[in-house]
């Protein structure tokens, strides 16, 4: 990827990219998916307003997903995701409609 887009965008794509789960279990997942995570909260501001977008894209259709996983990705997306939008007034607010038409999902 560095020698077709350069470092910056590997850099980008690095930070956007979840690991693999050590030890491949369910609740190993998980640990690991809340871990990087929270680790965007250290991010470059680049690489955030990419996570924002790829979540933006992702949760319009969570109506169609299983209600279990509705719940998850909705708890997920206010607990790390809204606060990375707070800086960025178009995705705060995008958030903010979206957090209320999901509200049924608190």
């Amino acid at each position: 990827m560095e020698a077709a887009f350069g470092p910056e965008v590997t850099e980008l794509v690095d930070w956007v990219t979840k690991p693999p789960a050590a030890g491949g279990g369910r609740q190993a997942k998980r640990a690991a998916k809340s871990a990087y995570l929270r680790r965007l909260r250290d991010a470059p501001p680049e690489a955030v307003l990419v996570k924002l977008a790829d979540r933006v894209s992702n949760v319009q259709r969570l109506d169609r997903m299983p209600p279990d996983f509705q719940r998850r990705y909705y708890a997920e997306t206010v607990t790390y995701i809204v606060p990375l939008a707070d800086p960025h007034p178009w995705f705060a607010a995008w958030y903010a409609q979206w957090r209320e038409a999901f509200s049924h999902l608190r």
